[in-house]
This record gives structure tokens, C-alpha cells and sequence, in this order.
């Protein structure tokens, strides 16, 4: 019994992990997952116990990190990845996965090294995967480029992704963005709208892209009106409704966007979505703290680890004035996930508690990456630091 026990743990963890990726053109919006919290929660205990007690063999290891990945958690997905290349350094996927790790990490210059030396295996023969692993690294390459503000190359990238890739999704959405990038909005409602529908890119699909295009150009209102519209005659799309409640957000239409958040804690309570973004758009506001704090550590026991909702939970206690947590919670969500915003608010701390050098090291950093990010211009103009 006690023999067998591992082969159980790891057979329930595949069971888990399986509901996770369903397939990689699953029709959702970017805020969606396939599976619930709850069952994420558990593959990540479950996972977590097989890699400190167990022997995992890598296709196991591969599977965590696809999870560590989910959960945004890309410092432990490249420790993972360390050990799986090291074992099988000719699996061309695995290169793959470093590559959008490292852009997680903000690694650009390793992001690039990683796909490139993919590329340069498949292109040698290595890809079992029916050329969808040239297509998927093509994609990374673009997705690259366009974080480097590199938008021709981008266009090059996506120029090279087979003609049989043209319903993908993640193609179409990167060929609208890279649009928007350049101020071409318009031309991508009208790129989107004219694709035919079909199985993979449905009228679902497409309403989501259309939304995401115009957030994206800060058309809110526009994107509230057409994302509402499909919410209204499709009232048991979750996603929908969060979307709409972040738009509403936007406008300034705070009850209605409560409403909205409400609404999804009572139909899904074990998703952490909401209660993360209602508590954060509560300490954002400095209003109702108590409350904010409790929704964001109910988001982040469903979430255990998620940086994002660390990030959060570190700003309600620097809004709260509780000085020490917040800078303890802000590194922990930085050193997992470098982003912008969580780099702005843990710079803030930083700056607040005379640690100026290294707040104005934080922000260098964050401008280098997103040199137009609204939150850290704000912050940084607000504190009047010399950047």
C-alpha cells in the first residue's frame, strides 16, 4: 500500500492537471481558466507533495511546471525547467517553455536565446508535433518582439506561422494587438471582424478579441457596450461578467462593477478572481480596508502563492500603514513576477520607508520594460522621484 502510493498520488495529479489544459486553443477569455480554483489548489498540493517526498520522473516535473506556469508562479517554473533541460536538453518544447518563462521573468535577452535554440532544433528536424511547434514558437518570437517594441519583427514572426494556423487564436489576437500597438485599432476591429467563423474561432471568440482590442486602445466604453451586449443574452458566461465588471471599473461605474463581482463570489466561491479584484479596487480607492483585506486573503487561500494577489494583499497593508508586511508582501510577489504594476507599488514601500536606491532600482527596471505604463508614471510623478 504504502509502495503504491506515489503512482496514486501522481495519477490523481494527472487527472487534475488534465482539467487544467484542455486543449491550447481553448475559446476563453485571458482572464479565464479552464479549471477552478479549487482544483488547481489541489493539483498544486498534491504536485507539491510528490516533488519534496517522491522521485518525479520529468514528464511528471513538466506537468508542475505547467502548473507553476498557470499559477503564474515563474521563479519555481525555472528552477523546474533547470532540471528537465538538464535531463533531456533535446526536448524542443521544453526550450519553448523556458522562452515565455524568461518573458514572465522579464528576461527578454534569455527569452530569445531560449526560443531561438527551439527554433533552431526544429528547424532540424526536431518537432513531432505536426508543425505546431514551429507555428507556437513563431508566435513566442512575435509575442517577444512586440514586448521589445520591435513591432516589424514581430510582423516577420507572424508572416512565417503556416497558412493552416490561420483560425488560431493565439495568432489572430497577436496580429490585433500588434495593431494597437501602433495606433491601428480600427484596422484590427476590421481584421477580426472579417475572419469567418468556425469551430475553433467562434462568435464567442470573437467578441472576446474585439473587447480585448478595444481595452487595449482604451476604448471603454466602446468595449463595455459590445462585451454587455453579449453578456446580456448569454448571462451564465462567468468570464463575460468579470470582464464587464473590470470595464465598468473603468468608466468609473464602481456599484455596477461591485454588483458584477458580487454576483460571480456567490455563483463561483471557490474562484479567487473576484474577491481579488473587488478587494484591490477597494484598497485602491482606500475605502472599506478591512473588507478589501479579508476578500484579498480569502482570493489568496483559494490562490496559495499567486503573485498578483500577493501584490495585492501587500498594497491593502501598506494602505492600512502596517509598513513591514506590505514590503515583506511586495517582495515576495516581485521576486516571483516582476511586473510593472507590482514593481510600482513595491518601489512605493520601498520609497516610503527610506529605501530610495533601491525603490529607484525597482522603477529603472519596470521603465525599461513598459516605459508608458500609466500606474508607474503616477507613482513616480506622485512621490516626485528623480527617474
Amino acid at each position: 500500500r504504502v509502495k503504491d502510493e506515489p503512482s496514486q498520488n501522481e495519477a490523481v495529479a494527472w487527472v487534475l492537471l488534465d482539467t487544467l489544459h484542455p486543449g491550447r486553443n481553448a475559446a476563453k477569455s485571458t482572464n479565464s481558466h479552464a479549471a477552478s480554483a479549487a482544483q488547481r489548489t489541489q493539483a498544486r498540493a498534491r504536485l507539491d507533495t510528490i516533488m519534496r517526498t517522491g522521485q518525479p520522473n520529468t514528464s511528471l516535473r513538466a506537468a508542475y511546471t505547467s502548473l507553476l506556469i498557470d499559477t503564474e508562479d515563474y521563479a519555481a517554473a525555472q528552477k523546474q525547467l533547470d532540471v528537465i533541460l538538464q535531463d533531456r536538453p533535446n526536448a524542443s518544447r521544453m526550450w519553448l517553455i523556458q522562452g515565455l518563462v524568461k518573458m514572465g521573468l522579464r528576461d527578454f535577452a534569455g527569452a530569445e536565446q531560449s526560443l531561438m535554440h527551439g527554433l533552431e532544433m526544429i528547424q532540424a528536424g526536431n518537432d513531432d508535433e505536426g508543425g505546431s511547434l514551429r507555428n507556437e514558437t513563431y508566435i513566442s518570437l512575435a509575442r517577444l518582439a512586440e514586448e521589445r517594441g520591435n513591432y516589424p519583427q514581430a510582423e516577420k514572426w507572424l508572416d512565417l506561422v503556416s497558412d493552416e494556423a490561420g483560425n488560431n487564436i493565439s495568432l489572430q489576437s497577436r496580429r490585433a494587438l500588434l495593431l494597437v500597438k501602433q495606433g491601428k485599432w480600427q484596422q484590427a476591429l476590421e481584421q477580426i471582424e472579417r475572419l469567418p467563423e468556425s469551430e475553433v474561432f467562434d462568435a464567442r471568440t470573437k467578441v472576446y478579441i474585439q473587447t480585448q482590442v478595444l481595452s487595449s486602445a482604451e476604448q471603454y466604453q466602446t468595449a463595455y457596450d459590445l462585451l454587455g451586449a453579449y453578456a446580456q443574452k448569454n448571462p451564465s458566461d462567468a468570464d463575460a461578467q468579470y470582464d464587464l465588471a473590470l470595464l465598468a471599473e473603468k468608466l468609473g461605474k464602481m456599484a455596477e462593477m461591485e454588483m458584477l463581482l458580487r454576483q460571480l463570489i456567490a455563483q463561483k466561491p471557490q474562484d479567487p478572481q473576484a474577491y481579488n479584484a473587488l478587494g484591490y479596487s477597494l484598497a485602491e480607492r482606500n475605502e472599506r480596508l478591512p473588507e478589501a483585506k479579508q476578500l484579498i486573503e480569502q482570493a489568496l487561500q483559494l490562490a496559495p502563492g499567486n503573485a498578483m494577489i500577493t501584490d495585492s494583499l501587500g498594497w491593502v497593508a501598506y494602505r492600512m500603514g502596517n509598513m513591514p508586511e506590505a514590503r515583506r508582501l511586495l517582495q515576495y510577489a516581485y521576486d516571483r513576477l516582476p511586473d510593472v504594476e507590482i514593481a510600482a507599488h513595491y518601489g512605493e514601500v520601498l520609497w516610503q520607508l527610506g529605501e530610495r536606491e533601491r525603490a529607484l532600482e525597482v522603477w529603472r527596471q519596470a521603465k525599461a520594460d513598459k516605459p508608458s505604463n500609466a500606474i508607474l508614471l503616477e507613482t513616480v510623478k506622485r512621490l516626485k522621484a528623480p527617474l
